[in-house]
């Protein structure tokens, strides 16, 4: 094998290559299947205090709207540290002259102080209707709720208009290809390294023939 080549593929500029190819399929597979990113919004929380008690008959109505699109939804529960052995919640959301959508809830199943989420999927600018209540159950539960003034919220409590509004959480989700470029650059390093190597070997060479 003549010398050049030799030193063309020594072991630097073989690892350098070898790290090219995997960062090249890295890079592929980054694109072709992208692995998905989940954000939160939150309500801005201002005095922050839970409801009273809520009992099996009463009816928990939030009217909002949201400004962006989102996939499913919070609410900030609380069980007063006690467990819930029985009993569901039952939560109806629907748009604005829309169909409502049932969720229920086992409510053992829901943290104490803790956003309990439901899928469902919420379009920017509409206008929402979000209903609750319990059944078969006698432990205290509530929900936090909040004096700021965000995404139109208004609640009402068995019919009877709340100053306050029940704090919410967004969730939402988007395909991350940004991890292609951490492929990108270590192949270009990998590269500029082989090419470090290739003419420090080639200018050696020319000094030791000389």
């Amino acid at each position: 094998m003549p010398t050049k080549l030799k030193k063309l593929l020594s072991s630097g500029v073989c690892v350098c290559i070898a790290v090219v190819f995997i960062c090249l399929i890295g890079g592929v597979i980054s694109v072709v299947s992208p692995r998905t990113k989940h954000s939160t919004d939150i309500f801005t929380v201002t005095d922050l205090s839970p409801l009273e008690q809520i009992e099996p008959d009463d009816v928990i109505e939030q009217r909002f709207t949201v400004d962006e699109d989102y996939d499913s939804f919070g609410l900030y529960f609380a069980n007063y540290s006690r467990p819930v052995h029985q009993g569901k919640l039952v939560v109806t959301i629907q748009p604005e002259g829309g169909s409502p959508t049932t969720i229920e809830r086992s409510l053992g199943s829901l943290l104490d102080n803790s956003f309990a989420y439901f899928d469902y999927h919420l379009s920017a600018g509409v206008n929402y209707i979000l209903k609750l209540r319990t059944s078969d159950t006698d432990s205290p539960i509530t929900f936090f709720t909040s004096t700021s003034d965000q995404n139109s919220a208004s609640l009402s409590i068995n019919g009877k208009p709340s100053e306050c509004h029940l704090i919410m959480a967004f969730t939402k989700s988007h395909k991350d290809v940004f991890a292609v470029w951490y492929f990108i650059m270590g192949a270009a390093l990998a590269i500029f390294i082989a090419l470090v190597i290739v003419n420090k070997e080639f200018y050696d060479g020319q000094k030791s023939s000389r």
